[in-house]
């Protein structure tokens, strides 16, 4: 018997799983069932109705074959046709009260997680709708953000931004990838890439996700003793883009999941530190971020068959994802907001100190032209001084300082310009 309402878990098995599925109809269901497994990873699932019809599908096998183009399994049931009339009485008495069995078979090698829902037709395909557009819009908000990261990029200059947006790309690519969007819309004649394309996804998210976290937080400066080892953390990441062309499945997802829970768990630390020296930034990444390291452990504890599939469990990355990215989008706002704010204060502080400088200028000149005007009046009162001097030398080498009458030099000049005279105008004089 199943132990949990939302599905089967058998952890990382090897084993091949039949499950067993008893119906009963009533006139007032229908006979348009649809059964759900929504678990896109999983490798083989072989589907044996109620009149032996078989169909085979799997994340091994093109998307394209399956019974019905979804992102998860889906098969059509149909309660038995058989007629009553031609089985025993107890067989007649359960195909007249519709009752029927269906069988699958499940075997992957990576987690193995069987979430099962049985659903009418009608309801299956307004649930699908619903649940398209609402992801599709979850999807668009996100890839949205990456851009307008990417345009801030531009702008600033500031790699902050460049890493958000490929951590929010990769973000997008991930869970196209783990909820079967991929394997429907992007390859779905490529089963052998969309086996492997989850582990690659989560491996790019892991990787640009610790960059941006390194950057965001500043560890080089705020926490320098755990910035190498968030590097460290990184490199694992990129590992996993290649470990699952040499490894199987499970080992790999062993590996990201470990290494995921270790590189927040590190994440978290460096917050911390950050935070306590003061920074904003740290606090909306340990509010963004607690939630995600819980979903993610969560998760984990699920995949090796401690926890139970459970709401939190199946949805719980899922939801704290978007929840980080979203958090951490508005923290890089207020980011925006902050250096829009420094960048004032440095204009106003520039302004200032403009006008500081124009006015010592203006003093300096004032002063200057203060010292010109006073150095101007004292060449000229020297000036003045020299003349009314040479005036005096001169009337005392020309006049005798007894009588005060004029001497033989002043006659000798006087006689020297007469005989100029004459000689020029060709005059005589007399003396």
């Amino acid at each position: 018997p199943a132990e949990s309402s939302l599905g089967l878990n058998f952890g990382y098995s090897q084993s091949v799983w039949w499950v067993k599925i008893d119906l009963q109809s009533t006139p007032d269901s229908g006979f348009d069932w649809l059964l759900e497994v929504a678990f896109p990873q999983l490798d083989r699932v072989d589907f044996f109705g109620p009149d032996g019809e078989q169909i085979t599908t799997g994340d091994t096998f093109p998307a394209a074959s399956r019974p019905i183009l979804h992102r998860h399994f889906v098969f059509p049931v149909f309660p038995s046709r058989i007629s009553p009339g031609s089985l025993p009485n107890g067989e007649a008495n359960s195909a007249a009260n519709g009752r029927s069995t269906i069988y699958l078979r499940i075997a992957s090698e990576g987690i193995l997680i069987v979430p099962l829902t049985l659903w009418q037709s009608a309801a299956f395909y307004r649930d699908t709708q619903s649940s398209y557009v609402l992801l599709t819009l979850l999807y668009g908000a996100i890839l949205m953000l990456g851009l307008f990261n990417l345009l801030l990029y531009k702008d600033f200059d500031d790699s902050v931004y460049l890493k958000f947006a490929l951590f929010a790309f990769s973000i997008v690519f991930a869970q196209f990838t783990v909820n079967g969007f991929a394997a429907e819309m992007l390859w779905p004649r490529f089963p052998e890439w969309g086996n492997i394309a989850p582990l690659v996804g989560a491996a790019i998210c892991g990787c640009t996700g610790m960059l941006f976290i390194r950057r965001f937080l500043d560890t080089v400066r705020t926490a320098p003793w755990l910035d190498g080892v968030i590097l460290a953390f990184a490199g694992l990441f990129g590992l996993g883009l290649v470990t699952p062309l040499f490894l199987a499945a499970p080992l790999v997802s062993i590996q990201l999941s470990f290494v995921a829970m270790g590189g927040l768990l590190v994440a978290l630390v460096a917050a911390i530190q950050s935070a306590r020296r003061g920074s904003g930034a740290a606090r909306w990444f340990l509010l963004a971020s607690t939630p995600l390291f819980a979903a993610v452990v969560g998760t984990v504890m699920r995949n090796i068959n401690v926890l139970p599939v459970n709401f939190f469990t199946l949805h719980g990355v899922r939801i704290s994802v978007v929840f980080h990215v979203f958090v951490l989008s508005y923290a890089l706002a207020q980011k925006i907001s902050a250096t829009q704010k420094e960048r004032d204060l440095s204009q106003s502080e520039a302004l200032k100190t403009r006008q500081k400088l124009v006015e010592t200028l203006r003093r300096s000149e004032q002063e200057l032209e203060s010292r010109v005007t006073e150095r101007t009046d004292a060449l000229e009162q020297a000036n003045a001084r020299l003349r009314e001097n040479e005036r005096q030398l001169k009337d005392a080498a020309h006049t005798d300082p007894l009588t005060g009458l004029a001497n033989r030099l002043l006659l000798d000049v006087h006689l020297q310009h007469a005989i100029q005279t004459a000689r020029r105008e060709k005059s005589s004089f007399a003396l």
